[in-house]
């Protein structure tokens, strides 16, 4: 029996593999959102990951970017506060 082509599997009910590693997938959904769901079969649901993923790529940016300033600018300020002489009051 031949094996149909990856991609001839876009739309049809051909069964996956019956084994796949789920650690792999989730690697791989890590590295980049959707190819998790490629590698378990599902193509469709892993085009549609990918797409939203690139589409909310420019709001996802500016995000990352503030979080980083945040963490920046929590880290400087407590160091600036451990540069000050400590009083004790009594």
């Amino acid at each position: 029996m031949r094996r149909p082509v990856l991609f001839g599997r876009l739309f049809s009910d051909y069964p996956p593999p019956l084994c796949r590693n789920p650690v792999h997938s989730a690697v791989l959904s890590a590295l980049f959102p959707g190819l998790g769901q490629v590698y378990n079969y599902q193509i469709v649901r892993g085009l549609v990951f990918a797409i939203v993923f690139i589409i909310f790529i420019p709001l996802i940016l500016p995000a990352v970017f503030l979080w980083c300033v945040a963490v920046w600018d929590a880290y400087s300020y407590a160091k600036k506060i451990n540069e000050k002489p400590q009083t004790v009051s009594e």
